[in-house]
């Protein structure tokens, strides 16, 4: 942009220019990061009068367990898609990726038999890539465990109260014989989860597909506004230019027909006279004569000098038509630069969520 175009803009303008600009090159978000990790930082660790102040926490931050407990925390978030809470909580606690547990740690410091069900159920929903984290499998095993217990207790409770069992061989052949009824049913009921779950996977597959459609017309959107805003912008400084150029053109037009106007009323009055003096003076012939020579030779220097003038205000009207030719290109080419942008913008937009559906259809 040039010097002109910068002096022709607002402060309002020129402040929401350098806000899109630095949106796009990633300063406003880079900036938005650092206040917000120095929020977290002065939250955590206090100053009073320039010294630090100093609290006992309850759980040590590099503990097993407080690890373990922020490790599932943020892995519920990323499963559940909580990109922001999930950004502010890796500084607040002060957890590494690198260093977060995995489900392998989860059971081996929960201590899960590996041969019993929880485990297999646990590591084979992780192996699956369910779109749920461990702490939510975690609560699904325990209440379905809790759920069955308490029929299995029910079931128990009845067969001791039953007065047509009466030795102790007898009441576990009819325990193990209510266990092989129930099983069939909690085959069931896992066979209904899993469908359920997949119905669930599916209904969020389709509305993030359809997010990401309204997203992609909102952003086509908002670039058409974008696009027209410019070149109504562009339009508006052109004309105002022009109207200004013919603004100053007009005014000296008009001052030079006045001055040609002054100039001949005074040649009219000056011939007029020299008449009259040429009839009424004939003595002084020859000195008339020398002083018309001498206006005549002053009439044709100014005559020259307006010629002179003429000249030189057709070439600086030549120049100027120059100028606003070059503007003029100049203007398309930028509008065709923006357009070739914005293509590329778009286009690279459209093989990034391609890329992304994909690895997320993977």
């Amino acid at each position: 942009m040039s010097s002109a175009d910068f002096k022709s803009l607002s402060q309002e303008d020129l402040r929401k220019r350098l806000y899109q600009t630095f949106k796009n090159k990633g300063v406003l978000d880079s900036l938005k990061t650092q206040l917000r990790n120095q929020l977290i930082h002065e939250l955590k660790y206090p100053t009073f009068n320039g010294e630090p102040v100093c609290y006992l926490e309850a759980l040590e931050s590099d503990s097993l367990l407080h690890r373990a407990s922020n490790s599932m925390v943020a892995d519920h978030l990323r499963k559940c898609g909580y990109e922001y809470s999930l950004s502010v909580f890796y500084p607040e606690c002060g957890l590494e990726k690198e260093k977060m547990f995995t489900v392998h740690d989860f059971l081996h410091l929960l201590k899960i038999n590996p041969n019993s069900q929880l485990y297999k159920s646990l590591t084979s929903s992780a192996h699956s890539g369910s779109a749920k984290g461990f702490l939510f499998q975690l609560l699904m095993e325990l209440t379905d465990y809790h759920v069955h217990r308490e029929g299995r207790d029910a079931d128990t409770q009845t067969v001791t109260t039953s007065p047509y069992k009466d030795s102790v061989v007898e009441k576990l052949k009819f325990i193990d014989e209510q266990f092989e009824d129930i099983y069939p049913k909690r085959k069931k009921f896992e066979s209904l989860e899993s469908k359920i779950s997949d119905y669930r996977r599916e209904m969020e597959e389709q509305l993030r597909t359809e997010m990401a459609q309204k997203l992609q017309h909102f952003k086509d959107v908002e670039i058409a506004k974008i696009k027209l805003e410019e070149t109504e912008k562009s339009q508006r400084e052109m004309s105002d230019f022009r109207r200004e150029l013919e603004k100053t053109y007009q005014t000296k037009l008009e001052g030079l027909v006045s001055r040609e106007k002054n100039a001949i009323e005074r040649l009219q009055r000056q011939q007029e006279i020299e008449a009259k003096e040429i009839y009424s003076q004939r003595q002084s012939l020859l000195k008339d004569i020398d002083i018309v020579r001498a206006r005549e030779s002053d009439l044709r220097q100014r005559m020259e000098a307006f010629e002179r003038t003429q000249k030189l205000e057709a070439e600086k009207n030549r120049s100027i038509d120059e100028f606003l030719r070059k503007r003029e290109l100049e203007v398309k080419n930028i509008e065709d630069t923006f357009d070739q942008k914005l293509k590329n913008e778009l286009l690279r937009h459209q093989i990034e969520l391609n890329e992304e559906y994909i690895k997320k259809k993977k």
